[in-house]
């Protein structure tokens, strides 16, 4: 985790989950935005790993904090606590799999309508493009139409859309977020959605926690 110190200068820091089965290669979309590599060989995630990258979007300096989460089955209870305060959520299956495509609405957006801050951003990525789709293609855009989420498809491997997915997802979080920029606390009217963010440089911020009381 970073100190506090290296949030000098950041204006937006958002937390955000990558979510689906097993294999779709959430680890390796995660490795290509932050590193700009493919490992073939990238082992399956156990419980969850963690990356912070910082970009910029209309000016603002944003860190997203990212959760990269297990899909085995077996740790769907240990992760329950990950969605909490969750600003975003990044939903991802495999384009050469139907079956992680149908758990999509069967098992993950389930898991998020019911666990994770119902103001929540939400995005589908349907991942190794490069490869054999197994999906019908008007299938995860009709998909994202019905829940109003945008949807990109992405090769972890060629690096397809994957910098586009996430600078997308940022923009729009800062959009939802900049009403508040100005606002003084008042954390029994503060709506939900603006729990997800947090401001080093609110006017209520606490330099000996760290954090700005709406945001705790």
């Amino acid at each position: 985790m970073a100190n506090v110190n290296d949030y000098d200068l950041t204006d937006y820091i958002f937390k955000v989950l990558l979510i689906g089965d097993k294999n779709v290669g959430k680890s390796s979309i995660l490795k290509q935005y932050v590193n700009n590599e493919f490992d073939a060989f990238c082992q399956t995630t156990i419980f969850v790993d963690y990356y912070t990258v910082t970009l910029q979007v209309n000016g603002k300096i944003v860190k997203l904090n990212i959760w990269d989460t297990a899909g085995e089955e077996k740790y769907h209870a240990v992760t329950d606590v990950y969605y909490r305060n969750a600003a975003g959520v990044i939903l991802v299956y495999d384009q050469s799999s139907k079956q992680s495509f149908e758990n999509v609405s069967k098992v993950w957006l389930e898991q998020v309508q019911r666990k994770a801050p119902e103001d929540c951003e939400m995005m589908l990525l349907g991942n190794k493009s490069d490869q054999t789709t197994a999906v019908p293609e008007c299938d995860p855009s009709q998909l994202a139409s019905l829940y109003s989420i945008p949807y990109y498809p992405t090769s972890a491997k060629l690096g397809s859309n994957v910098s586009t997915a996430f600078q997308h997802l940022a923009t729009t979080l800062v959009r939802a977020h900049s009403a508040y920029d100005d606002v003084v606390c008042d954390p029994g009217s503060m709506p939900s959605f603006a729990l997800h963010s947090f401001q080093p440089h609110h006017p209520c911020y606490q330099e000996e926690d760290g954090v700005c009381c709406y945001y705790a």
